[in-house]
């Protein structure tokens, strides 16, 4: 067999297998008897044992079968779900993931056996074996579930619909062979023999062919048309030699209610993987198409040709049409970095000896998969520091009059081309004067300064670079490293974070991050003879620039709009434009960055129009400080973008 060739199809299905496993164990931890999840994990163990064997990775095949047989002993009631076991099987995730990250990154698993895992598995088994022995009446089987990894055809279901409607049974028989069996072909062909002399067999799994090029383990799972009794088609396959265990259940009518609580796998979709580089080169390809068609409007902006408006419409739509297409396609669910924050932040719940419930919501929402791969540190430290910060202990929550487990909360939304992100606590807020004394032990902030902070500007010392309220350094919220990390990385992604708190009440985190970095609608301004671009996602409102408004402030100009002070540039002084504004039409554009807004006062406005942006590059970085890239226009002419959040810090 071609192994290279199914590698990277392994690869994929192996990862969500494991992403499967743990958010069903992290169910089972809550909830030790429930037979779906119980079920789940035992599917998705046999299906990646399966797999494993078949690519010849023997160790993870071995790992994943005891994994199997520890779950096949919990379904048939001999043993019991408890802490340890839940504790053994994420150690067995974590193992299953380095095994798979290895497997990524050369093709092969290593040479670990994580043998001492293996044992604490086998453990498990033998504890319910020493009990066997000493309770040998073996309980009645006939009401356990019985689950295989398979889907029925529509074809399927209405033949066995149909006999059940007649009065007659129709058995779903699970047989597993003894584990030193070697040729299981000829047993599975004695186990269909016997079972031929019953009834009728409706389905196998595995089907005829895999079973015999033995192409599978030690279980078979038979679907049996038959008027005879369990017990004595139980009693029958109970002797044949090698057989070492039959459940067998009676199987109901499929309805839809039905349907929905089987056990199936995913439904297999039709795609095509394609590499992020190749998305990103048709995102180049796009943007330039964008370019060309916008210089064609440009150059025949007066035309009177209506032939050739309705070719231009038509141009536009077709243009738009593939803009949206293409970015629907490189748009990735949140999930893809969500889904191993649940184990984490269970983990810190026990490393910390707190208790908190975790809960994500929106994690469908779909950002950009250049935004995605950069954001998932900065959610990991945020969460970890609510954890670690946020979250009292028991006795202190409830000496607080809480209850003494807490709750963290991410939640995602979209609001237009904006993704919103919140961490959400209900632990015991920020400690101002903490901050405060730990700001001024630090020599960031003078005793007078200090004394005049406002709430939200000691909450902003946070962000400062190296600030942090922990007595000790601990790998739980970074090693020392604070929340500037954070706001860097935020903000290099043209994102902004902004954090509310209520003293013993709790914290939240609030992110606000573009839904793609590559093209955006602007509002074009002028001033002098230049032209610059603002993301209209950061636009408040745009108002007049009348100078009976203008007040003066040490130096200064402000404007009162709806209650709020907002200070105000000129577009002319920050970018140093050589204009004559006193012969020019003025306008203020106020933009907002969370809860702060600043007034750029500019000459025009040139109008409004998708663009696409282009780094300035590295060489540049010294001159770009209140800049996000440049576009080119349809003329040819470049113009440069505005950062208004690095404006508004900035002033």
């Amino acid at each position: 067999m071609e192994v290279d060739k199914y590698l990277e199809i392994f690869i994929d299905e192996a990862g969500e297998h494991i992403k499967n496993l743990s958010d069903e164990i992290l169910v089972l931890e809550k909830e030790h008897t429930n037979q779906d999840t119980i079920n789940e994990i035992f599917r998705v163990a046999h299906s990646l044992k399966g797999m494993a064997g078949t690519m010849g990775f023997k160790n993870m095949q071995t790992l994943t079968h005891d994994m199997e047989n520890v779950f096949q002993e919990v379904r048939s009631g001999n043993i019991s779900v408890n802490s340890d076991m839940v504790d053994v099987l994420f150690q067995c995730l974590d193992a299953l993931d380095k095994y798979l990250d290895i497997i990524t990154n050369t093709g092969n698993e290593g040479s670990e056996t994580n043998a001492d895992i293996i044992s604490k598995l086998r453990n498990f088994t033998e504890t319910k074996d020493s009990k066997s022995a000493e309770q040998p009446t073996e309980q009645p089987k006939e009401q356990q579930k019985v689950v295989a990894p398979v889907t029925f055809s529509e074809e399927e279901k209405k033949e066995i619909n149909s006999i059940i409607q007649e009065g007659r049974l129709v058995y779903h028989i699970h047989v597993r062979l003894a584990d030193t069996c070697v040729l299981k072909s000829a047993r599975a062909f004695l186990i269909f023999k016997n079972l031929k002399a019953f009834g009728k067999i409706l389905k196998t799994f595995p089907d005829k062919e895999m079973i015999d090029s033995e192409k599978f383990d030690f279980t078979i799972d038979i679907w049996l048309a038959s008027d005879e009794t369990s017990d004595k088609i139980k009693e029958k396959l109970k002797k044949i030699s090698e057989v070492r265990e039959v459940l067998l259940e009676k199987m109901d009518l499929f309805t839809q209610e039905a349907e929905k609580k089987t056990v199936q796998p995913k439904q297999s979709i039709k795609s095509v993987k394609v590499e992020a580089a190749q998305l990103d080169e048709l995102m180049n390809l796009v943007s330039e198409l964008i370019i060309a068609k916008n210089g064609i409007i440009a150059k025949n902006k007066y035309s009177e040709d209506n032939e050739y408006k309705e070719q231009l419409e038509y141009l536009e739509n077709v243009t738009a049409s593939m803009q949206d297409k293409i970015m629907e396609i490189r748009m990735m669910p949140l999930d893809m970095v969500t889904s191993k924050f649940p184990r984490m932040m269970r983990d810190l719940s026990r490393k910390l000896s707190k208790k908190f419930d975790f809960e994500i919501q929106g994690e469908d929402t779909k950002l950009d998969r250049t935004v995605l791969d950069e954001i998932g540190d900065p959610l990991m430290h945020i969460l970890r520091n609510s954890a670690d910060h946020g979250i009292e202990t028991p006795d202190i929550r409830v000496s607080r009059g809480k209850n003494e487990t807490g709750k963290i909360t991410l939640s995602a939304s979209q609001m237009g081309e904006t993704i919103v992100l919140r961490v959400q606590d209900d632990g015991s807020g920020i400690d101002l004067e903490t901050v405060k004394d730990k700001a001024l032990e630090k020599g960031l902030v003078s005793k007078e300064q200090a004394a005049n902070l406002n709430e939200r500007q000691i909450v902003d010392l946070l962000f400062l670079p190296g600030f942090s309220t922990s007595k000790k350094v601990s790998d739980v919220s970074g090693r020392g490293v604070g929340l500037d990390v954070v706001k860097t990385k935020i903000e290099s992604l043209k994102g902004t974070i902004e954090v509310k708190q209520q003293t013993g009440k709790g914290t939240e985190f609030i992110i606000r991050l573009p839904m793609t970095l590559a093209i955006m609608q602007a509002l074009l301004v002028q001033s002098g003879e230049e032209i610059y671009a603002i993301p209209i996602e950061n636009i408040d409102v745009i108002e007049d620039y009348k100078k009976d408004k203008i007040v003066n402030l040490h130096g200064s100009e402000i404007i009162r709009l709806g209650g709020n002070v907002v200070p105000l540039v000129h577009l002319s002084e920050v970018f140093q434009i050589s204009t004559d504004s006193d012969q020019r039409e003025e306008i203020i554009v106020v933009v907002k960055r969370g809860d702060k807004q600043l007034g750029i006062v500019v000459e025009n406005i040139v109008g409004q129009q998708d663009i696409v942006i282009k780094s300035l590059g590295s060489h540049l970085q010294s001159v770009t400080k209140y800049l996000l890239g440049a576009t080119i226009m349809g003329n040819g002419h470049v113009v440069l973008i505005m950062d208004t959040n690095a404006l508004i810090a900035g002033h």
